[in-house]
């Protein structure tokens, strides 16, 4: 036996060891003895690295340290093991009578059917789903690699490892440290100082589903799902929530515009060389047909009138409104033509929808998609309600006379 074995085992009193303490013991003298005889027959002595100074208890041989570490790790992968099919045994068994109580095939017998077995001969009235019983197999309960998780000494490597979700609780507290560490920053600064939160446009967090693949061995319910977003829509709406934009961008998805889904016409050239796109637009009644005109001077012609075909300031602003909002008024030209006229109102809404869809042809994405959001591009699909039977009008109804 090495040196460094015997003044190990020199210190240990094997009256106050475990059972399984003893085995890992009687098989380090055994490894010892068999190396021990390897080198009294000529064979040339390997080197061995101790872990610890010598003449003290922890000087060890880091092979047997190696050792011990595996036949630790598999002694309790063993236990979980035997835990595991002891209670997929009872799960077995429980499918089986109440497959028998049911009269259906133990086969058939699928999860769906197990929830719906138990409602009918247990019906419970408890308003909390987890207080009702139920029957799932262990994988439903446990993780799949409860295994390896543990050092030599048998405890966790993660210190969130009895929550059974220890990388979601992982991430919740780092969540959790950063949010306060945000509030301390926060404290004793003047509302003046204090920078607004970033709201960004065209992003959203990601889903529930893209959630659940970032923890594949662990049971993320929707719950934990919501709590996660609580704490990442604090982080990102706190005033000094732009320090972790980068770590919170891990968690978003970018939108694709719905102004790149809107169907574009090609400019067409004139006989005098201008550019100009054509198209329609409805309101109410109201068909308008408007043609835009590229590197005009803000000349409009609506019917051989000029934007005084509208006596209201509101439904010249209208017409207006889409140029305005890019900054382009005296850059193009509008000839429309309202060929079905439902009132100043209507003919007003069927141009701006008209000059809306042709301006985008000329526009950036970016400017596309603030007409988008503006409401520009989206076709106003309310009408006047008709008159009903017995009644006044659509909702007014006649007076009633006693006598």
């Amino acid at each position: 036996m090495s040196f460094a074995v015997q003044n190990y085992f020199r210190h240990l009193k094997l009256a106050n060891c475990s059972r399984n303490e003893v085995r890992i013991i009687s098989k380090f003298f055994l490894h010892c003895s068999a190396r021990q005889r390897q080198n009294e027959g000529g064979e040339k002595k390997p080197t061995v690295n101790f872990v610890g100074p010598p003449d003290t208890p922890k000087s060890i041989a880091k092979q047997d340290l190696i050792s011990r570490a595996m036949l630790t790790y598999l002694e309790r992968k063993q236990k979980v093991d035997e835990f595991k099919q002891i209670n997929a045994d009872e799960f077995d068994l429980g499918r089986r009578h109440l497959a028998n109580i049911m009269g259906i095939e133990e086969d058939e017998m699928t999860s769906e059917k197990i929830r719906e077995a138990l409602s009918y001969l247990m019906p419970s009235s408890l308003s909390n789903r987890k207080a009702r019983p139920l029957l799932e197999p262990p994988e439903y309960y446990f993780p799949q690699n409860v295994g390896n998780q543990f050092d030599v000494t048998g405890r966790p490597y993660h210190f969130l490892y009895y929550t059974y979700k220890a990388n979601y609780y992982g991430l919740m507290h780092d969540l959790a440290l950063k949010l306060e560490t945000l509030k301390r920053l926060n404290f004793g600064l003047s509302h003046t100082n204090q920078e607004q939160g970033r709201t960004k446009v065209g992003v959203e967090w990601i889903s529930f589903n893209k959630f659940v693949e970032l923890f594949p061995e662990e049971k993320v319910t929707e719950h934990d799902y919501r709590r996660f977003l609580v704490l990442v829509e604090r982080i990102d709406d706190h005033p000094l929530g732009q320090k972790y934009q980068d770590f919170l961008d891990q968690y978003r998805i970018t939108l694709k515009p719905k102004s790149e889904s809107f169907k574009l016409i090609q400019p067409l050239i004139d006989e005098d060389g201008r550019e100009y796109v054509k198209n329609s637009g409805k309101r109410k009644t109201s068909e308008a047909t408007v043609k835009l005109f590229n590197h005009g001077h803000g000349n409009i012609n609506i019917n051989g009138k000029d934007i005084t075909y509208f006596k209201d300031i509101m439904h010249r602003q209208a017409i207006l409104a889409p140029l305005q909002l890019c900054g382009v008024v005296d850059k193009f030209d509008i000839e429309a033509n309202v060929m079905v006229s439902a009132g100043p109102s209507a003919d007003a809404g069927a141009i701006r929808i008209a000059v809306a869809k042709s301006l985008a042809c000329f526009v950036p994405d970016d400017m596309k998609e603030h007409l988008r959001i503006a409401g520009y591009l989206t076709v106003d699909p309310r009408r006047r309600e008709r008159k009903k039977a017995g009644q006044e009008g659509a909702r007014m109804k006649f007076p009633w006379k006693k006598r």
